[in-house]
């Protein structure tokens, strides 16, 4: 069995995982037209007790984007793809129903060792959408964001179904009752309100996930977001040279 601390435990935070973007490449296209594209990963490197949500798997990310920023407008689509491969099954829902007390015995005992579909799950890849739509009036910038999150593929159980001998289906998960697949959407859009204060920038977003279907951990809801930028550094200015007239 593995270990874990939670359920009457003080441990109570996580570790996500390291995302890693080593290619990127970018286009100006003139006129204010700029595209982006590039390839990622998600390794598991983070929290992997039992029952903690953070994946134990890896993820392809590729990504690309499309930005207009002329005439003071920011008009951005950006999307990545998210590829995943097969859980260890030491992470995700069926061990945090595997160690809740309220849990029966049997079914415990089903979630917590071979059997437990998580083990080899994989989960469906996932398209992820974000937009943006800014105007900037002087110091002040204004206008709609917007998310869309789409599983394009079907989630793939694991485990040794004790009745079947091989791994668990959608379709028995179904019929017993028990935690199975599904196609997970959720969408929202917002508002942007930034001001450039000079050396610092501050964007204050709010979003609302109006539509979610079959969602882990993101469900509908507002959320509030504060994001600040600034110049750390940057080399000084050539001196210029003094104009010499006769």
């Amino acid at each position: 069995m593995l270990q874990s601390p939670i359920y009457n435990n003080v441990f109570d935070h996580e570790i996500n995982n390291i995302y890693v973007n080593p290619l990127n490449f970018s286009w100006n296209l003139g006129k204010g037209l700029y595209v982006a594209a590039g390839l990622g990963f998600v390794a598991p490197t983070g929290s992997t007790y039992a029952g903690s949500l953070v994946p134990d798997y890896w993820t392809v990310r590729p990504h690309a984007a499309v930005s207009y920023l002329g005439e003071g407008w920011n008009l951005t689509l950006s999307a990545l793809y998210d590829i995943n491969t097969a859980s260890e099954g030491r992470t995700g829902l069926y061990q945090v129903i595997a160690r809740n007390p309220a849990t029966a015995p049997a079914v415990a005992a089903l979630f917590g060792g071979p059997t437990s579909p998580g083990r080899g799950y994989t989960s469906g890849n996932y398209l992820y959408v974000d937009w943006t739509a800014t105007k900037k009036f002087n110091s002040w910038e204004v206008g709609p964001v917007g998310f869309f999150k789409f599983q394009t593929t079907d989630d793939s159980p694991g485990g040794i179904n004790p009745v079947t001998g091989s791994a668990w289906t959608c379709t028995q998960l179904t019929i017993a009752k028990l935690p199975t697949c599904g196609k997970d959407v959720n969408i929202g859009a917002g508002l942007l309100i930034g001001y450039n204060f000079g050396p610092v920038d501050v964007k204050f977003i709010y979003a609302n996930a109006f539509y979610s279907r079959d969602t882990v951990g993101s469900n509908t809801g507002s959320e509030f977001f504060l994001k600040t930028s600034f110049k750390l550094w940057s080399p000084d200015e050539a001196p210029k040279k003094a104009l010499i007239t006769k």
